[in-house]
């Protein structure tokens, strides 16, 4: 597995994200060597759907407070209600943006796919997400697999928690460089 040692990479979330969905990238990120750091609407601790508060460790930094370019690389984890809300935040819209825009890697799973799809950016794009996902996804654009991950690009994006291991290996591996574009 590659080395991610010196680079930072932000997880957005929001009240309501999936515990899972950001457990597992976390963890996969911190042992490949990489600093992460928690952004949210607000700082401090945020509540997944569970009702379970992030580990105070790392509570969130407020989104308004930080720039992508102090990151080089951004995972979304998934949760509707997390989704939701920070659809519904301009500066974490902007925020996520700021990644597209300047071509750094981006990590999505479960939900955290819609945000990118109402940013124009799945069009075209390879993507891997759960069947419930998939006619959202595919109005946005996105070329739809029914595989547990898919690499298009600068995106790793995959279908849920349950294939951590495949997602969080691929989404180390694109991060440190080492990603290649999907062929269909």
């Amino acid at each position: 597995m590659k080395t991610l040692n010196g680079k930072r990479i932000a997880l957005i979330i929001a009240e309501g994200y999936d515990r899972d969905d950001l457990q597992s990238p976390c963890e996969a990120l911190i042992m490949a060597g990489a600093d992460i750091e928690l952004v949210s609407i607000a700082a401090g601790p945020v509540r997944s759907a569970g009702g379970r508060l992030v580990s105070a460790v790392h509570l969130a930094r407020a989104v308004g407070m930080v720039a992508s370019q102090a990151y080089h690389g951004l995972v979304i984890p998934g949760g509707a209600a997390s989704v939701e809300r920070l659809r519904r935040d301009r500066s974490s819209m902007t925020f996520i943006h700021s990644f597209v825009q300047d071509w750094k890697h981006i990590a999505a799973i479960g939900h955290g796919l819609l945000l990118l799809s109402d940013l124009g950016f799945l069009n075209g794009v390879a993507i891997s997400s759960s069947i419930a996902l998939r006619g959202a996804l595919l109005n946005g654009g996105a070329i739809w697999m029914n595989e547990p991950v898919a690499v298009d690009g600068r995106l790793v994006s995959g279908r849920s928690a349950k294939e951590s291991t495949v997602f969080n290996n691929t989404m180390v591996e694109v991060f440190a460089g080492q990603g290649a574009p999907v062929s269909i």
